[in-house]
């Protein structure tokens, strides 16, 4: 894995966890959780792209997509 890849995996599961320890199920962190989750595995899914058959891939990309989906949902919430 290239050493930026490492730098930024390891950024976003540092904001990773400062917001699972932050979460006190206020929904926008709750949202900003989901989106941060989305991008780590997009990292995770682009590193490792190459040496995954067609079913990893999809499982990448499923859990990308409502990683994000979830996430911009929580973000426009009206409360």
């Amino acid at each position: 894995m290239p050493t930026l890849t490492i730098i930024i995996s390891l950024i976003i599961l540092a904001v990773y966890i400062f917001l699972l320890v932050a979460n006190k199920s206020n929904p926008k962190t709750n949202g900003m959780l989901m989106v941060v989750q989305g991008a780590l595995w997009t990292v995770i899914a682009v590193s490792n792209w190459a040496e995954n058959t067609v079913v990893n891939r999809s499982c990448y990309i499923i859990v990308i997509v409502l990683s994000f989906i979830c996430g911009i949902r929580e973000l426009i919430k009206q409360h």
